[in-house]
């Protein structure tokens, strides 16, 4: 089990696992008024797509931002919508939502895990989002202004 957010780091940081293929992860811990989030890349990712980490008593979280609703054309928006709900039943391990924790609403992808998963487990979880993120990348580019 992992027990704090700087495990988390520091065990991703030195993740090997051959399961997943040859990769390494980038980790950077970023201090935040909501607690610590964990910033990670995979190395071996041409489109260098972030995903962060935040761990509380109950759960994991691993979030990664899609693109600002606001650079939705409006007149596919509704479209948008519809879709991203369709590409959530065949995303393994990752739903879409919208954070609106900043200035500005961001679609993202995300899932999370029991705060006592395995750093396996969460190493997994990890590199599904960041393929789902940057298959869902591709497809709404259509839809951006």
């Amino acid at each position: 089990m992992i027990q704090s957010v700087s495990q988390i780091a520091a065990g991703l940081a030195n993740y090997k696992d051959d399961t997943f293929g040859d990769f390494v992860f980038s980790v950077n811990l970023i201090n935040t008024e909501f607690g610590d989030v964990i910033e990670v890349f995979s190395n071996d990712d041409s489109e260098k797509v972030p995903v962060y980490i935040h761990k509380d008593d109950e759960q994991i979280r691993v979030v990664s931002e899609l693109w600002p609703v606001s650079y939705i054309k409006p007149e596919l928006r509704e479209l948008v919508w519809v879709d991203l709900l369709k590409l959530s039943l065949i995303m393994p391990l990752s739903s879409f939502g919208i954070d609106s924790s900043s200035e500005e609403n961001t679609v993202v992808l995300f899932g999370s895990l029991s705060s006592e998963s395995s750093l396996n487990n969460l190493a997994e979880e990890v590199l599904e989002l960041i393929s789902n993120a940057k298959e869902a990348i591709k497809i709404g580019v259509d839809f951006l202004q």
